[in-house]
């Protein structure tokens, strides 16, 4: 299988951790625009460019206020999303180890690029794991 993940490395203080591997996210912005926040958080931590109405959702449409990672701590809901792109191997190599983020907002991040089927034990990230989980039932949904 030649499918990769873009992930971020970067340091994460309250785990604490100084190279934690995630998949790209941020938080909601005031106009609660799910697919338009995804889109602008991947381009500020990967760089790249990619149009929301590219992204596919993976939450379950059954879940319209998204899914709770912690619901005994506080609200806090995600939504998943998935982009796929055909890229050449030139194209993966200028990804691997590139210096990202918005420096003037303190991120430090290092792209990583990993094959989706090592994508579980690469990271102690809770949403990659489950972002896998998503798109596994999303591809073998599509072709049944």
């Amino acid at each position: 299988d030649d499918s990769f993940v873009l992930l971020t490395e970067q340091p994460r203080m309250a785990v604490p951790m100084f190279n934690m591997v995630e998949i790209p996210a941020g938080m909601l912005d005031g106009k609660g625009e799910f697919a338009g926040t995804a889109a602008r958080e991947i381009h500020e931590e990967t760089g790249l460019v990619i149009d929301s109405s590219e992204l596919i959702e993976l939450t379950p449409l059954d879940e319209p206020q998204g899914l709770f990672p912690s619901v005994g701590a506080c609200d806090e809901r995600v939504h998943f999303f998935a982009c796929e792109k055909t890229v050449t191997d030139e194209q993966l190599d200028q990804l691997r180890g590139k210096l990202s983020g918005l420096r003037d907002d303190g991120e430090l991040i290092t792209l990583r690029l990993v094959r989706m089927c090592d994508l579980w034990q690469q990271t102690h990230d809770m949403k990659a794991t489950t972002a896998m989980y998503l798109w596994d039932r999303w591809v073998h949904k599509q072709c049944q």
